[in-house]
């Protein structure tokens, strides 16, 4: 995950560099909100016999958009910045009782650029968590838990115009988003039971967005 990252993040700096030095005809910036709801599942191994589910979000996702064309002849090939509040979350129904459970839920702030073609984008994200959310159903399980500084992830975006004009276009969006938490580490243990896990969550989000961006300048 992390190659890949540094990978994306090189050849977006080095296309930048090359249209900077390139002799071409500049592109538009547009900039507006974006709105869009996630859910959340948990793509690491777990203890045996525990069940990943599928978590809904409790709070959308919200931020600003920026999207810059390559070129003025056409808005199918550009770069997408989202600067912006996500959450991320997952949720574990344990082995002895499946209506005991473990949730978690982090809300960070986040940033992500990518490459844009024809609909579809793809680029590293990386957030900064300022509030965690770990509910436990069982008063008799523990969870004790490691908490990161930042995480990083991989980003895959499809985009439905809804509305296209010269001046504004609105976007029905597609989110696929796999993160690497880097330091969350989670350890839960049953007194009655001896059930005890430990492991270290990477969170496969996905959901449906819409941003309303406005074209800057002539």
């Amino acid at each position: 995950m992390k190659r890949i990252i540094l990978f994306l993040s090189v050849l977006l700096i080095l296309a930048g560099n090359c249209y900077c030095q390139a002799d071409i005809d500049w592109g538009t910036f547009y900039l507006g909100p974006f709105i869009s709801h996630k859910a959340g599942l948990n793509l690491k191994n777990v203890y045996p016999g525990e069940k990943k589910i599928i978590r809904i979000n409790s709070i959308p996702d919200i931020g600003v958009t920026c999207f810059y064309t390559l070129s003025k002849e056409t808005q199918n090939i550009g770069i997408n910045m989202e600067l912006g509040f996500s959450t991320y979350s997952f949720k574990h129904k344990f082995p002895f009782d499946e209506n005991k459970f473990m949730s978690y839920q982090a809300s960070c702030v986040t940033f992500f650029v990518s490459y844009y073609l024809w609909g579809f984008s793809i680029g590293p994200t990386i957030g900064f968590p300022i509030n965690w959310n770990v509910y436990v159903s069982d008063p008799n399980i523990t969870v004790k838990q490691k908490r990161s500084r930042f995480f990083e992830g991989l980003n895959l975006n499809y985009f439905i115009p809804l509305l296209l004009k010269d001046k504004e276009k609105l976007n029905l969006y597609f989110n696929f988003e796999l993160n690497y938490i880097t330091a969350d580490q989670f350890s839960e243990h049953d007194s009655t039971s001896g059930y005890e896990s430990n492991y270290k969550p990477s969170i496969l989000s996905f959901g449906l967005g819409l941003n309303y961006l406005f074209k800057l300048g002539d």
